[in-house]
């Protein structure tokens, strides 16, 4: 589902890129400006932070999610408490996995199975934890 979510989110930049160009560079460049003034926010904790009121960071989430300009890997869609066992879980879930994975020997590198299978732990962890 991730990998499905990256692709659109991927065709909407490219198709926001073409048709309006000047749209996405000042989504991208306004985007840019404020995670540059949240940055500097937690680096000094003296300049001012946008306020709960201030709808503009969730309207400009919705611009930049409409226009691909977004990771959806690292979104996180639920919050949980920490599970005890996930660890656990994870390590033989992957310990279980590794002998299923082939070695081209031809291209010199694992098919793209491991590759979904880090991606797919990257977003558990991210969710999770």
């Amino acid at each position: 589902m991730q990998i499905l979510r990256q692709q659109i989110a991927n065709e909407l930049n490219y198709s926001c890129k073409f048709d309006s160009k000047h749209l996405a560079a000042a989504l991208e460049n306004l985007n840019k400006s404020l995670l540059a003034d949240i940055e500097a926010h937690y680096q000094d904790p003296s300049l001012p932070y946008p306020k709960e009121d201030n709808n503009l960071l969730y309207e400009i989430t919705a611009s930049l999610e409409a226009a691909g300009i977004h990771n959806p890997l690292n979104k996180i869609y639920i919050t949980t408490k920490r599970l005890p066992y996930f660890p656990i879980v994870n390590f033989l879930f992957i310990i279980a996995q590794l002998p299923k994975l082939q070695y081209s020997k031809n291209q010199g590198e694992f098919q793209s199975t491991l590759l979904i299978l880090t991606g797919e732990i990257k977003v558990s962890l991210n969710q999770l934890y």
